[in-house]
């Protein structure tokens, strides 16, 4: 799954405008995800699969005719979605299902559903309402909307409708300003981003006519890799493509209980630091002691093989204890203080005396 992406929030009406005043509103996208099914009010969605959009909303119906802002043909709309911000504020609301049950959709019916960053606090029944403001790629800051019921419908006949319910968690999770908005006109509307993304019936035949945007298409992104993994760029059929994930199996490592650094009186060429340990069970062995140096840094590593094979069955369940020991070249390394890590675990120093002269 990508990373959640800002959508930017289109949010505000600067009056009431109704149908009459403005041409006929198209017929809006039949609401069936790509598969055909019909959506419900709760569903979660998104257009990743049809047009490369990662973001995942929660939509609403609606069922009243309307056109979002003045100026802004968005034709007879479906009803309202909320963007999650980010991964953390998705995994707030497990009970939706996480990610195996967000539905897949086209662009058309995803932003058949107006974008709405207005929320309140229902789990506490906390009438206050606050609109978001994006301050970076997934994070942002609450503003209280400080304005009367009826100021606010006035302002915005749809203004409540637009209103989500969010938990305390997600509460607690935004900073909040001092700055209150006073205005349907002061909640700022934003875009997810200038560039626009990639639609996929460019890389399938017969293409679709579409012409490159001028802020262009957006690039593909890559999220931070999971501890100890990382992400490969491939070549693709199919452009555009995302890295592969890719976690290789750690080297296995014994459990080291004592480390035994010399400590020297004079200069030595050498010094033997005695390493003590265990072994999970007698089918695995010792790889040979490393040693590298970087600079006043001695690195040991100290790794493990498995001896049994495919059809060798099981092994007995005892520890193997071990010692051995991992050769310091002193004389290369400079005068003074230089550190001993094994493993990557600093373990102790050792001092390197310089050359006598007599």
């Amino acid at each position: 799954m990508k990373k959640l992406f800002l959508m930017g929030l289109m949010l505000g009406i600067a009056g009431i405008v109704t149908i009459a005043a403005r041409p006929a509103a198209a017929v809006p996208p039949a609401t069936v995800d790509i598969f055909g099914a019909p959506l419900h009010d709760g569903d979660l969605i998104s257009a990743n699969q049809s047009a490369g959009d990662p973001d995942i909303f929660i939509i609403k119906f609606k069922g009243f005719t309307g056109y979002a802002t003045p100026g802004a043909d968005y034709g007879d709309y479906n009803g309202f979605k909320r963007l999650f911000l980010n991964p953390a504020i998705f995994s707030m609301y497990g009970h939706l299902g996480g990610y195996a049950r967000v539905r897949q959709v086209t662009a058309a019916v995803r932003d058949s559903f107006v974008t709405s960053g207005i929320f309140r606090n229902c789990e506490t029944n906390d009438q206050t309402v606050w609109a978001t403001e994006v301050t970076g790629e997934d994070s942002g800051v609450l503003h209280h909307v400080q304005m009367t019921g009826e100021q606010a419908t006035a302002e915005d006949a749809r203004f409540f409708d637009k209103v989500f319910c969010i938990n305390s968690r997600e509460d607690n999770y935004y900073a909040k300003s001092i700055t209150p908005y006073t205005r349907i006109a002061d909640i700022p509307q934003y875009f997810r981003r200038a560039c626009q993304v990639r639609p996929a019936c460019l890389d399938t035949k017969p293409s679709c006519s579409i012409p490159e945007p001028v802020e262009g298409w957006c690039p593909v992104t890559t999220p931070t890799p999971p501890p100890g993994c990382y992400y490969q760029q491939v070549q693709c059929i199919q452009a555009p493509c995302n890295p592969v994930l890719v976690c290789p199996t750690p080297i296995p490592t014994p459990t080291i209980t004592s480390v035994t650094i010399p400590t020297l009186t004079s200069y030595q060429s050498s010094a033997t630091v005695t390493l003590s340990g265990y072994l999970p069970n007698p089918c695995y062995t010792l790889n040979p002691v490393t040693v590298t140096r970087s600079g006043h840094v001695f690195d040991i590593s100290l790794t493990m093989v498995s001896t049994l094979g495919p059809t060798d069955g099981a092994c007995i369940q005892t520890i193997s204890t071990f010692t051995t020991g991992a050769v310091l070249d002193l004389a290369s390394a400079p005068v003074g203080q230089n550190d001993v890590r094994v493993n990557g675990v600093l373990k102790g120093s050792i001092y390197r005396h310089g050359i006598p002269t007599y």
